[in-house]
């Protein structure tokens, strides 16, 4: 999730983006608390520069309407409060925009977090919560980046709702309907090294 909230409580959405213009810095919103988000390790780096790589490349293998997005823009999970930064999110068809805060995306189909030990928690949970929400996501999925596992979520069309699917391995392959990508897991993980856990 990043740092604590900073010290002033319940800022305005006026008060949060100005105080993003004014630091240079990404902050999430939740109904009126602002969390600085952290900076990211080498890992992160490279497991979302490969993921975002995949997603593009198949995007434009198989002429697909879509746009990958990083860390950058925002998803407006309401209106009334609540707006996160993922580390990546897909969008195939037109693109929907908030009405409330310039340039957060309100219609993503594929989300994408890159987990480490702090934020673990809060993306397995409060913001699982949060995209569920969205009609609009399809898939949420989860990349470990302290081992080579990951955790998918796919809404399913009967009743909308989530299905979680997990994965490990240099031989897991996973499918991601909603980008029509069939991709080994290892892909995502190339080039980076886990440090070599010892029993004690």
């Amino acid at each position: 999730m990043g740092r604590p909230p900073i010290a002033k409580q319940h800022l305005s959405i006026d008060e949060w983006l100005a105080l993003e213009k004014s630091t240079g810095e990404r902050y999430e919103y939740h109904l009126g608390e602002v969390f600085a988000m952290a900076g990211g390790t080498r890992a992160h780096s490279l497991i979302s520069g490969n993921a975002f790589y995949a997603l593009e490349e198949n995007t434009r293998a198989k002429g697909l309407p879509c746009e990958t997005h990083a860390s950058d823009l925002k998803i407006e999970v309401s209106s009334k409060g609540h707006y996160v930064y993922p580390d990546m999110l897909v969008v195939c068809e037109e693109v929907k925009e908030s009405d409330s805060v310039a340039g957060a995306i309100t219609n993503p189909q594929l989300v994408i977090e890159v987990t480490s030990e702090n934020s673990d928690s809060y993306d397995r949970g409060v913001k699982f919560r949060y995209y569920s929400r969205l009609p609009s996501v399809l898939e949420y999925l989860i990349l470990d980046q302290t081992q080579m596992v990951a955790t998918l979520y796919r809404r399913r069309e009967k009743d909308a709702l989530f299905v979680r699917e997990d994965f490990e391995g240099l031989e897991a392959t996973l499918e991601l309907r909603s980008v029509e990508l069939e991709v080994q897991l290892a892909v995502f993980y190339r080039q980076v090294e886990f440090a070599v856990q010892t029993e004690e």
